[in-house]
């Protein structure tokens, strides 16, 4: 492997944790989810309306929600943009 291309590895990675980081940060402290305490890329919020749980993987989010009053709660479309470094 180049130097290179190491160092692209090593940005992107470190890049990627960082979307990762950000994204449970802003779960747990805008939406007050959980973190799963076996598994911390697994977090979960349970309300009135219904359970969510976002399972996080590398630079990929799985969602689901118990019914879509609970997904439309989440507004993880609004969230996605701010999380979004393309977007001004």
């Amino acid at each position: 492997m180049h130097a290179s291309s190491a160092f692209q590895q090593s940005w992107h990675c470190s890049r990627v944790r960082a979307f990762c980081e950000s994204f449970s940060q802003i779960l747990l402290e805008t939406r007050q989810f959980e973190k799963c305490i076996h598994d911390t890329t697994l977090l979960r919020r349970t309300t009135n309306r219904g359970t969510s749980y976002v399972c996080q993987y590398v630079d990929d989010a799985l969602v689901i929600a118990s019914d879509n009053n609970t997904w439309e709660e989440l507004q993880i479309g609004a969230l996605m943009v701010t999380l979004d470094p393309h977007r001004a």
